[in-house]
């Protein structure tokens, strides 16, 4: 774990990872944005992902602390499903609302996801500085979940979705989970600079995909659960799978 430089630092609503803790609340706010894959492949797993979806969302709902949740859903087009949600308001997902179809525009929904998400973050730091509020402590983890190769992007490169992403972990203290599927979810990971730790290849049976969704909530509330001022060298490590969660 490193124990020096900006990560150390906790993590503030504009992005900057310069704030401090309040001193009155032991855990942060928690913001947290799936990117969830609805491309024509992910159909043999509709039913599971939208259960193993479902479960994570309940789990969440349990915990306390505050917690928020956006969901992005992308094919060849993009879709915000909710906009920084509180996680008690966050409705199942059905076969009405998540209907697989269409192409793999994956670095185009990662680059316009943390593009909106930063902006969001910011425009509340603002609001917040003008009512002469100090800056809350958000924690932000963005979940990328697909099963398909990118094959439809048009705005933002390989090298666009690299570069954000290592500013994004550097300068804002932010954490990023990815699940794919087969054997190339790791060189996708690892192609958008994702760390293989936070990554998880995603099964072919309905267990599996079940799994790995129970995987990656498990992480999340380990997460959750850290003091307000933990570095965000520590949650990373709080969301890394353990060899036990890959066997599985």
């Amino acid at each position: 774990m490193n124990t020096n430089g900006a990560n150390d630092r906790p993590v503030t609503n504009d992005g900057t990872g310069t704030g401090t803790s309040t001193g009155t609340d032991s855990k942060p706010r928690t913001d947290i944005t799936i990117i969830l894959d609805r491309s024509g492949s992910m159909e043999c797993r509709r039913a599971d992902v939208i259960r193993g979806f479902n479960d994570l969302i309940a789990e969440h709902k349990a915990l306390p602390g505050k917690a928020r949740l956006s969901l992005v859903q992308f094919d060849h087009e993009y879709e915000p499903v909710h906009d920084a949600v509180r996680l008690a308001d966050v409705p199942d997902l059905n076969v009405d609302t998540y209907e697989p179809r269409g192409t793999t525009a994956l670095l185009d929904a990662v680059g316009r996801t943390v593009a909106a998400t930063e902006a969001r973050l910011a425009a509340r730091a603002k609001k917040r500085a003008k009512k002469d509020k100090s800056p809350d402590a958000t924690r932000v983890i963005v979940v990328v979940i697909t099963d398909g190769l990118e094959n439809a992007s048009t705005d933002h490169s390989l090298d666009d979705v690299r570069k954000s992403i290592a500013r994004l972990e550097r300068d804002a203290g932010w954490s990023f989970v990815f699940m794919g599927a087969g054997l190339e979810a790791f060189g996708q990971a690892a192609g958008m600079g994702l760390s293989a730790e936070r990554s998880l290849r995603m099964g072919t049976s309905g267990e599996a995909v079940r799994h790995s969704f129970r995987r990656i909530s498990g992480r999340l509330v380990v997460a959750r659960r850290l003091v307000v001022d933990a570095p965000a060298e520590a949650v990373r490590d709080a969301l890394e799978f353990s060899d036990d969660d890959r066997r599985e």
